[in-house]
């Protein structure tokens, strides 16, 4: 009856999880889809969605025949060269969602005749403009352009009246954020992260209807006063850019739930102050040297990760964050965890690795919900024997510490065995052969027949690398061979590549399997993106849901860019996964 009523609780949270999932998600996800054209004219009527991929000699021959599909909803065209659109294409008077991924060198008029298209996808291509009647297609909610090198963004697509998802990533011919943007009021999601912007206009505050903005990885300083003025704005990704403070009246963003501001130059502040909304935030890498106090009135806070700072003392009044259920301040300079942080019943999950910690406070293991606690790497000399009692605890780590060759240590894992991981140290272990253990490229048979019974996630769900001392992008560019293409017709050496391979994290054993390239252009970059992913496997952490680890879905993007910038071949590798909550760019699905 346990295990029953464990599992009915699982089912419910996965339902949750879908009914929550975004609305702007690729509809590529719910519908099942034709792999070649041959197939889908034997069923004309049936066929509602195709995606084409890697067959350029066979469907050049038959585009002509693609408007014989009167009920096709979804098209999805990728690793075929064109240049143009096939005029075939624009038959298809029922398509709602258009993905192509290839050489187009603009965005043609002839789509204006698609009365119905809501979604397109024209992701990695040579388009170098949004042109003047960007207006002329009513129906559009969702544009995504990442990875083309525009230049030249018309004013016109203000006038998109029900536009609610704009994607301009990866685009380093990007230097401001046009103003037309900014008088886009239906807008809900702006991403704009990976590109070379030093500043936000002060019209971005004009999105009344903005929930998120990714402005990740640019070169910002600072924001535009004017910005907290976006009152239903959720999620706000500023990662890896140059900014040192946040607008005095930050808190006006009232409802703010997650702020990232990782791998920005931030100092304390103590006039800060951060809205109560919050739910998590992050600061990786940056120049605090307090636990920010800001934080204090944030009660409704439920995850803080703080790393690679000079952070010293946990405040006590972290007790007060009664909703905490994950704190992670590793890699700073704590001395000590506070025994009121028994107050914090919500918490499960407590990462204070490679810190100055000398003693574990008994109290800690009287939180109810504690599943992780993860110490390693401090001066830690004993083991409270009050964790025999925490009976929630499922993993406890002091790895790289001389605690590790106590005989009182050695016993408590004696006992607890069966209950308690205490050492997963043979998974972390970086792997430079090609015979990895925890990596298979096995097949995933149809409708998921040779996966296991126990529980499954079918859904994208939050997986990391568990390694927390690599740099996420930093451990790919460093181990990178950037593959030699082949020159293309025209004798330019430039190209870009964006593969994407689906695969699936298993829990126990660890291991990556069921592992697929979904798109790539080129042989050499599929390859080379399957190498890093090989050498990555002894990183990734599966997903949680409930009280346990599951087998789940997860997917990367890699992004190979080779271009020239002021006469030098310039060559840059982008990785991206599904594993960020603040939506990446929605991806296809073709299972």
């Amino acid at each position: 009856m346990k295990h029953l009523k464990r599992i009915l609780q699982l089912i419910l949270l996965l339902l949750f999880n879908i009914k929550s999932f975004s609305q702007h998600a690729s509809p590529f996800l719910s519908e099942p889809a034709y792999t070649n054209l041959e197939a889908a004219l034997k069923n004309k009527h049936a066929a509602v969605s195709l995606a084409l991929h890697y067959r350029g000699a066979e469907v050049s021959e038959q585009w002509h025949m693609i408007s014989q599909l009167p009920n096709l909803k979804y098209l999805s065209i990728t690793g075929i060269y064109l240049r143009h659109i096939p005029v075939e294409i624009f038959q298809l008077k029922n398509l709602q969602a258009l993905k192509i991924s290839s050489s187009l060198e603009e965005i043609p008029r002839q789509l204006t005749f698609l009365k119905k298209l809501e979604y397109l996808d024209l992701t990695s291509n040579a388009i170098t403009e949004i042109p003047d009647w960007i207006d002329e297609m009513p129906c559009l909610q969702t544009l995504i352009l990442n990875i083309n090198p525009i230049e030249k963004i018309s004013d016109n697509i203000a006038h998109c009246k029900k536009l609610q998802c704009l994607y301009l990533s990866a685009i380093h011919t990007l230097k401001t954020v046009p103003e037309g943007i900014g008088k886009i009021s239906s807008l809900e999601e702006l991403y704009i992260n990976n590109n070379n912007l030093h500043l936000l206009p002060e019209h971005i505050k004009d999105l009344k209807n903005l929930r998120v903005l990714d402005a990740s990885a640019n070169r910002l300083e600072d924001l535009p006063g004017g910005m907290v003025s976006l009152r239903k704005l959720e999620v706000l990704n500023l990662h890896g850019n140059e900014i040192t403070k946040l607008p005095s009246q930050f808190n006006l963003l009232r409802s703010l739930k997650n702020l990232d501001l990782s791998f920005n130059p931030i100092e304390d502040d103590i006039n800060l102050r951060l809205p109560v909304s919050l739910q998590q935030v992050k600061f990786i890498r940056s120049r605090l040297t307090a636990f920010p106090g800001a934080l204090r009135h944030c009660t409704n806070l439920e995850n803080v990760e703080i790393t690679r700072s000079d952070i010293s003392i946990i405040p006590g009044w972290i007790s007060q964050l009664k909703k905490l259920k994950t704190l992670a301040l590793v890699n700073n300079k704590i001395t000590a965890l506070p025994a009121i942080i028994k107050s914090n019943t919500s918490l499960n999950r407590i990462n204070l690795s490679d810190n100055l910690i000398e003693s574990i406070p008994p109290e800690i293991f009287s939180l109810p919900r504690l599943q992780y606690l993860l110490l390693a790497n401090n001066k830690i000399a004993s083991v409270p024997k009050e964790i025999i009692q925490c009976h929630s605890l499922e993993y406890f780590s002091v790895k790289e510490s001389t605690i590790r060759d106590s005989t009182d240590y050695q016993q408590t894992k004696k006992s607890l065995k069966g209950r308690i991981i205490f050492e997963r140290e043979d998974l972390v272990k970086f792997s430079t052969a090609g015979d990895c253990p925890c990596y298979s490229e096995e097949q995933l048979s149809k409708n998921y027949k040779n996966i296991p019974p126990y529980i499954f996630l079918k859904t994208e769900v939050p997986v990391r690398l568990m390694n927390y001392r690599q740099d996420f992008n930093r451990f790919f560019t460093d181990n990178v061979n950037f593959p030699d293409i082949p020159l293309s017709p025209s004798g330019n050496s430039t190209f870009s590549d964006t593969v994407l391979i689906k695969f699936v994290v298993n829990p126990a054993p660890h291991q990556l399997t069921y592992v697929s390239v979904l798109s790539a252009k080129w042989l050499e970059t599929k390859n080379e993106a399957l190498r890093l992913l090989r050498l990555s496997c002894p990183y990734w952490h599966p997903a949680i849901t409930g009280s346990r680890e599951v087998k789940a879905w997860a997917q990367v993007l890699f992004i190979f860019n080779q271009y020239y910038e002021n006469g030098e071949l310039k060559k840059e590798l982008t990785v991206n996964t599904t594993q960020l909550r603040t939506s990446p760019s929605p991806t296809f699905n073709l299972r």
